[in-house]
C-alpha cells in the first residue's frame, strides 16, 4: 500500500504484513500502530492489511489515548496534539482478549505502571465510530468470552 519511506520507516503492504505474520510464533502477537482518531482512513487500510494476512486468526483493534502527565514539562513535546491512537493486536491463532489469568499476572509480582484489568478491557471497548470505521461490534466482556471464541473482533451488530 505505501512503500516505505524516512517519513513512514515501515511498509505497508500486505506482503510486508504477511511477512510479520511469518515470523511469529503459533501463539505470537503482532501489535502494530494503525493511526489515529485523525488519520481513520489510514487505519482502516491497517486493518484490512491485518484481516487479510491473519485469516484464520485474530485481529483485534483497541484504542488508547495518551496520559499528559506522562509528557509534562518535555519541551516540545506536543502532548496537546496527540488525539486517541489506534493499534492492531494480531495473531496466527484465534485469542480472546477478554480471557486474562489475573491471578498469573498477580503472583509474577509484576510492578506495572497503572495497568489495571479494567485498563485492559477499556483498550478494546470501541467507541461507536471507531466500531464502525473498523466494522467491528463491542467487545466481549469477561462474562461473554465466548463470543470472542472466534478469535477476532466480533462482527457489526445489523439490527
Amino acid at each position: 500500500w505505501t512503500a516505505a519511506s524516512r517519513r513512514t520507516r515501515a511498509p505497508l503492504t500486505s506482503r510486508f504484513v504477511a511477512r510479520l505474520r511469518g515470523m511469529l510464533a503459533p501463539h505470537g502477537m503482532l501489535a502494530q500502530e494503525a493511526g489515529s482518531a485523525q488519520t481513520p482512513r489510514h487505519a482502516a487500510r491497517v486493518a484490512a492489511l491485518h484481516r487479510a494476512a491473519f485469516g484464520g486468526g485474530s485481529v483485534w483493534p483497541m484504542a488508547h489515548g495518551f496520559d499528559p502527565t506522562v509528557y509534562a514539562g518535555l519541551d516540545l513535546d506536543g502532548h496537546f496534539a496527540r488525539p486517541p491512537a489506534f493499534t492492531m493486536l494480531s495473531s496466527p491463532s484465534r485469542f480472546d482478549p477478554s480471557a486474562v489469568d489475573w491471578a498469573a499476572w498477580r503472583d509474577l509480582g509484576i510492578a506495572a505502571f497503572r495497568y489495571t484489568p479494567n485498563w485492559h478491557r477499556a483498550l478494546f471497548a470501541l467507541p461507536a465510530e471507531s466500531q464502525t470505521l473498523f466494522a467491528a461490534g463491542p467487545a466481549p466482556s469477561p462474562r461473554t468470552s465466548a463470543v470472542a471464541g472466534k478469535g477476532t473482533c466480533p462482527p457489526r451488530r445489523t439490527e
